[in-house]
């Protein structure tokens, strides 16, 4: 998040309250960084940004696999 991001301080609480809570967090801020500025993948700061966002995303996700479908018996 940016630190002149609209919602910074609402992200950071809701980071802490989720940390008091036991939930692993990872808050990643860019200086003077503005809401949604990871849209603008051509500057190198916030590919930079984004690249540590799909790293955290990894590091969440793992190597889990995919839920298989349910089946489903349909009626005739």
């Amino acid at each position: 998040m940016g630190t002149i991001d609209l919602f910074h301080d609402e992200a950071a609480d809701y980071a802490h309250r989720l940390r008091e809570a036991g939930v692993d967090v990872e808050l990643h801020e860019v200086e003077g960084m503005f809401h949604a500025a990871e849209a603008l993948g051509f500057v190198p700061s916030m590919k930079m940004f984004r690249s540590s966002m799909v790293a955290a995303l990894g590091r969440v996700i793992g190597e889990g696999t995919a839920a298989q479908p349910a089946s489903i018996a349909l009626a005739q």
